[in-house]
């Protein structure tokens, strides 16, 4: 597995069976870098511009889009979307790990959400000028 940071919020996770981009949006310039994926996942709105332009695979034509909670799988990679206050957790499930993304989180994650994220392997956090490490780890 190989997981590439793309932007402030934004990652690449490479499996031998899928290509993920988590949480993809544009620098303060307006681009994003130019990528091919089998799955794409949102955690706030879904940017349909950045949609287009993220190429798909020799596996997948299109991008399997995941904008909210729930329980999906895609080429061996198993999604679980978690509410939190505004935003959609993530946790990938592929090759015997477990890589969780948080998003922007807002507030504390409760007892529930702590229980569905602790077997993590791997963290992925947002950091960025609006969004301080401490606020991640209260």
């Amino acid at each position: 597995m190989e997981i590439s940071r793309l932007g402030p919020s934004s990652f690449r996770i490479k499996t031998k069976d899928a290509i993920v981009i988590v949480n993809p949006e544009r620098n303060s310039a307006g681009k994003f870098p130019k990528v091919s994926a089998d799955l794409v996942t949102f955690s706030g709105k879904v940017d349909e511009s950045i949609c287009q332009e993220i190429g798909g695979t020799a596996k997948k034509e299109k991008p399997f889009v995941i904008s909210g909670p729930g329980e999906y799988e895609v080429l061996g990679v198993t999604v679980f979307g978690i509410a939190t206050k505004g935003n959609t957790a993530y946790v990938f499930n592929t090759e015997s790990m477990s890589v969780v993304y948080l998003g922007r989180l807002t507030e504390k994650l409760n007892d529930q959400q702590l229980t569905e994220i602790e077997q993590a392997d791997v963290l992925l956090i947002q950091v960025d000028e609006t969004f301080a490490v401490e606020k991640t780890i209260e």
